[in-house]
């Protein structure tokens, strides 16, 4: 501070993430990091949040790549979007297999496994045509959910072929990969007829929507749950890219609690203006 006198901000709680930030990123370690690229404010919510320092750096890197404000930051970490994007160890798809590099890469990326579909106002007890229909009614939350770039084309995707119809649940686009997703939802456990159903959509849409400078179509299954061996031998011999991730609901809260509850959007409400609050403070 006598260094530096016209220097401000200086005050109790910024000086001690200084002294937090140094502790982590010792010497010349931290200018060697992608999170020395981002503003302050990010760099203390990242400090704060996420001890785990290959975790810190998904987070500073995608924040780079993304272009994520401290809000969307704060959204992910709470989301553990790191346990459901950043490793690709637990992910289940043929993208290696199917896809030239680096498309394959850019794919594998956008599997969560679980998304969290915990923001829908239904339980694990709601059918599969309810849970497609809060899907679209909370399309904008969904698409967040999935990853950077997906545009929603259509839910129920009508499709004529040889005079037989057949629906799509979920339509989308990726502009980041300039191709179309279908994505399937199915109730309960994974069974090796999904990935053939999946298949065949993925040969309509490649045949009859897709134009000839989109990239192939790709494919995401979601399921309450898997078995982790029969996906991979259903993935094994199908040429269609596509993925199988699991999705996960809220719990049912019992109804004598539904009142006293804080509700999702309360609660989001309460985080963005504590965020602003601690940026105003330091």
């Amino acid at each position: 501070m006598n260094l530096f006198p016209g220097m401000k901000s200086f005050s109790r709680r910024n000086l001690f993430h200084m002294r937090q930030l140094a502790q982590i990123y010792p010497g010349d370690g931290f200018v060697k990091q992608a999170v020395s690229q981002l503003p302050w404010g990010h760099i203390i919510l990242l400090i704060q949040k996420v001890k785990e320092g290959v975790a810190r750096e998904w987070y500073a890197e995608q924040t780079i790549q993304q272009g994520w404000a401290r809000d969307a930051l704060a959204r992910n970490i709470k989301m553990d979007l790191f346990a459901r994007q950043g490793q690709d160890g637990h992910k289940l798809s043929n993208f290696k297999a199917q896809l030239p590099a680096p498309q394959s890469d850019l794919a594998q990326a956008f599997i969560q496994d679980p998304i969290d579909l915990g923001f829908l106002p239904i339980s694990h007890h709601a059918k599969e045509h309810e849970i497609e229909k809060e899907l679209v009614d909370h399309v904008r939350e969904f698409l967040l959910r999935m990853g950077t770039g997906f545009a929603f084309v259509g839910s129920q995707y009508h499709i004529d072929v040889g005079g037989d119809d057949f629906y799509i649940d979920l339509l989308l686009f990726n502009i980041k990969l300039n191709c179309y997703v279908v994505v399937e939802l199915k109730k309960g456990k994974f069974k090796p007829e999904h990935s053939g159903k999946l298949n065949f959509y993925l040969s309509i849409v490649d045949d009859l929507v897709k134009e000839k400078h989109h990239s192939a179509t790709l494919g995401l299954l979601l399921c309450e749950s898997r078995n982790r061996v029969v996906a991979e031998y259903a993935l094994e011999r199908v040429e269609s890219p596509m993925g199988i991730a699991r999705y996960a609901l809220s719990k049912q809260i019992p109804e004598a609690l539904q009142s006293v509850l804080p509700s999702t959007e309360l609660l989001e409400d309460q985080l963005s203006a504590q965020i602003k609050e601690d940026c105003l403070s330091d």
